[in-house]
């Protein structure tokens, strides 16, 4: 598994946290309450100057064997203690299908959640996220955003919703953030999650990341 951000120059300082949840015959198991399961992750150097690319490296075993279908909340903060970036990277491919909390719509919209792929630099850009608790008990959720810039630079990552969503119940909402002016032009990827808490907060995620693109 790699993942790869990049410091931006206001970026002085990071804080890294991360959760692993392994999918391990279609139940969820916690790093904390499995000894037997880790996560190994190393950078690809000690110092970084503003501006590089930070790559971090990192496998995860069961009792000493590699799992393939493993999913590693991330949350990133920044010197100011707001999020920088927020995924869930896997190992490999994803098996289970069964989720108790899904992601079922993400996509690039207008105002009125119509589908709109392009958007000018300097204007207000809009996403429709629709999700949906299909267990028969309440679930509290956080859902987090990370977007970033066609050259791999983080442009916002937060938390756009948080609260319980109903058994058998799908909730959707249009948000929205500015894009500057100076913005680089290329393709621009929404990463959607759905936590039960902020990874920092030792949240794991409901189900795999979705993206979209404009």
């Amino acid at each position: 598994m790699k993942f790869t951000i990049k410091l931006q120059n206001f970026a002085l300082g990071l804080t890294i946290f991360m959760l692993l949840t392994s999918i391990i015959n279609s139940s969820i198991t916690i790093v904390s309450a499995t000894p037997a399961l880790f996560l190994n992750i190393s950078p690809d150097k000690q110092i970084y100057d503003i501006g590089d690319i930070i790559k971090i490296t990192g496998n995860v075993t069961l009792d000493g064997s590699p799992i393939s279908d493993a999913m590693v909340a991330i949350q990133v903060d920044s010197t100011y203690d707001t999020p920088y970036v927020i995924r869930t990277p896997q190992t490999g491919p994803i098996q289970n299908t069964n989720w108790e909390v899904n992601i079922t719509e993400l996509y690039p919209c207008d105002q009125f959640g119509n589908l709109k792929e392009t958007f000018i630099l300097g204007s207000t850009a809009n996403y429709k996220i629709k999700w949906r608790n299909y267990s028969s008990d309440p679930k509290f959720i956080r859902i987090a955003a990370y977007i970033e810039y066609s050259n791999k630079v983080p442009c916002k990552a937060y938390f756009l919703h948080s609260g319980t969503i109903s058994p058998q119940t799908e909730e959707f909402l249009i948000a929205s953030f500015e894009i500057p002016g100076d913005a680089p032009l290329g393709t621009t990827t929404i990463y959607a999650n759905i936590y039960t808490q902020a990874p920092k907060d030792d949240g794991y995620p409901y189900c795999p990341e979705k993206n979209t693109t404009f």
